[in-house]
């Protein structure tokens, strides 16, 4: 939206992410479930490529083909590029119950 427009407010802003979060939790619209550290996440495609540019590539590479009902990424040990391991980073983004 405009700036200053509902759609761009801090508080409008917050309250996508909340209820983006809140769906997560309840498995609401998941279409991509992430392996990390022997657990599966289940998430938001649109979430993750906007949060991350790892998540974006790993997406973008993944050709659904028919028989695939929706990507798998599983995260290695390490990934370089951020300040803090991916590990930690994928755990602040997906919080779990």
């Amino acid at each position: 939206g405009e700036p200053g427009s509902a759609a761009t407010t801090p508080v409008h802003c917050s309250n996508v992410l909340l209820s983006l979060e809140e769906q997560r939790r309840q498995g609401i619209l998941c279409d991509v479930t992430i392996l990390v550290e022997g657990r599966e996440v289940r998430a938001h495609r649109a979430v993750l490529a906007a949060s991350s540019r790892y998540f974006l590539q790993a997406l973008l590479g993944h050709t659904k083909s028919p028989e695939d009902a929706e990507p798998i990424i599983t995260l290695p040990d390490k990934v370089k590029g951020g300040k803090r391991p991916m590990r930690e980073r994928t755990r602040l983004l997906m919080r779990q119950k």
